[in-house]
């Protein structure tokens, strides 16, 4: 509703719906609505909220993303995915702000778990220590400047109605209790911080490889990393670049794996390694949201 409501401040008398502006383009969003609604109306459930069936941990820096999730019926699972160069000088420009790219990290959060498990009636919760984004994701409304914000707020809300899902929540915690996904988000640069420090990972093996080290799951649970689906990701990085895509690209049905720990199928990457039974460093606890998942899915 933004740009109509843009449109009609200070009562006009007529409004234009040239080729390319918001106006127009927000009432063929409402066309594309009309007609989902007319060939799937929405199921009371994905209005209400339920007990989470996930929860897990977003981050993004300068250079890219990345976000862990826990749930019952698939591995704990890490992901992470660099930002491209153009995407880089634009935050660096100042074009877009670290607020725009965590937003981001919110939607490709929520992309990853469709991947792990069907979420038609479902809910879960993500944590970031982004309050802008936190509050844009929860309000589904952005008082940014740039039309970016709200573009990334649009495609969440495509995704939960193609998912079926209930809207997921998004809940601001400190930066101190976000190592998990700061660890994934700053593993492209010698100068990340957090636990591995220093140490870039230049293939995802690698990326693995030191994070299942330095946050270790009790036998005989494993890391899973996985891969984003492509095509949804593309979406994501054209629309950080400022570009408002048709409501139909992100209306992709979810693919998810099959199975007792749900896994992903061929649209994502995952690989396992290490695990060990030793006890999770106290650093590593989880606040209460976690709470209600089972004492060896949580580090």
């Amino acid at each position: 509703m933004t740009p109509l409501n843009m449109a009609l401040r200070g009562s006009p008398k007529t409004v234009g719906l040239g080729k390319t502006s918001l106006a127009r383009a927000a009432l063929l969003d409402m066309c594309t609505l009309i007609e989902s609604l007319a060939d799937r109306p929405t199921h009371v459930s994905e209005l209400v909220r339920f007990p989470t069936v996930a929860e897990g941990c977003v981050d993004a820096s300068s250079l890219g993303a990345g976000g862990v999730w826990f749930g019952e019926f698939f591995e704990p699972t890490v992901w992470r995915v660099p930002f491209p160069d153009d995407i880089v000088k634009m935050y660096k420009d100042g074009t877009l702000t670290n607020s725009d790219l965590e937003m981001a990290g919110v939607l490709i959060q929520n992309m990853v778990l469709e991947q792990l498990q069907p979420m038609e009636r479902m809910h879960s919760a993500t944590h970031s220590d982004n309050t802008p984004a936190t509050s844009w994701a929860s309000k589904l409304a952005s008082k940014s400047g740039s039309p970016v914000a709200g573009h990334l707020i649009r495609a969440l809300a495509m995704r939960q109605r193609t998912t079926m899902s209930a809207m997921p929540s998004v809940v601001y915690w400190p930066g101190v209790v976000n190592t998990l996904a700061d660890t994934a988000s700053r593993s492209f640069s010698v100068f990340h911080y957090g636990p591995c420090r220093g140490l870039p990972s230049v293939t995802d093996q690698e990326f693995l490889n030191h994070f299942a080290s330095t946050f270790p799951l009790p036998q005989p649970k494993l890391w899973t990393l996985v891969l984003p689906n492509p095509a949804l990701l593309s979406n994501a990085m054209s629309t950080l670049r400022g570009k408002r895509l048709p409501m139909q690209r992100w209306m992709q049905s979810p693919a998810y794996g099959t199975g007792n720990c749900g896994k992903p199928t061929v649209i994502s990457t995952a690989s396992t390694t290490f695990s060990s039974g030793t006890t999770p460093p106290d650093r590593l606890h989880l606040p209460v949201p976690y709470t209600h998942l089972r004492a060896h899915d949580t580090t």
